[in-house]
């Protein structure tokens, strides 16, 4: 009978070491594992050091990149500001006393900027169908009622509009549709339908915010349009 507790005790002793050993050589892979986190750990770390090293040397020689388009930039809005005041002279000089009157006098109706006025206008409605004129002028378009008192009119600087998207309301008719939404920076939309003369009427605008040195974005139904 002690013989056989003796060979249980041993089996038992056994197996333990057996599992120490297991445990063992767990822990020798985790410790083996560790190191190598800790010598990826120390190359990411390297590596992260040299791209910031490379970052400050890319900013550095930036930083007079910068101070140049900085400097192009001021001396493109003095060009565009001379241009725009060349045309307006050009418009004194060019008009009789009347229709500098009248100039004047669309000015003060739309609070726009002196020497301003109307280069051109489209007949449109609103998204409710209610009719009215798209004024463009040198420096803004405008939207005004035909009927007094059918809504609020928008007055918006060409160099706010950051796109026009033509759009399609009615997908059943044929053509491409009549309709543009009007996007400013600030994220207002203004909703024009019904224009007789769509594709005239956007590159007007265009052609005015190139001459004041502005871009416009031209979309078809949320998309760029490259047929444009």
């Amino acid at each position: 009978m002690a013989q056989v507790d003796y060979q249980s005790k041993c089996e038992q002793l056994k197996r333990e070491v057996y599992e120490l050993q297991v445990k063992l050589r767990g822990m020798d892979y985790l410790e083996e594992d560790r190191r190598t986190l800790a010598t990826q750990l120390s190359t990411a770390k390297k590596e992260c050091d040299d791209l910031k090293a490379q970052n400050s040397t890319i900013l550095a020689e930036l930083e007079p990149l910068k101070k140049k388009e900085q400097e192009l930039d001021q001396q493109s809005v003095k060009g565009y500001q001379l241009q725009i005041q060349a045309i307006k002279a050009q418009r004194l000089i060019a008009t009789s006393d009347e229709e500098k009157n009248k100039d004047k006098s669309f000015r003060e109706k739309y609070n726009l900027n002196e020497g301003d006025f109307m280069v051109t206008y489209y007949s449109c409605t609103d998204k409710k169908l209610l009719g009215g004129y798209l004024y463009l002028t040198v420096e803004s378009l405008i939207f005004e009622y035909t009927l007094l008192g059918a809504g609020n009119r928008f007055t918006t600087a060409i160099k706010d509009i950051i796109s026009l998207n033509k759009v399609k309301v009615h997908k059943f008719l044929p053509g491409k549709g009549a309709s543009v939404l009007i996007k400013l920076r600030d994220g207002t939309v203004h909703e024009l339908r019904c224009f007789m003369q769509r594709k005239e009427t956007i590159n007007k605008i265009i052609g005015q915010a190139k001459i004041l040195g502005h871009h416009i974005e031209i979309l078809r139904d949320g998309v760029h349009d490259i047929n444009t």
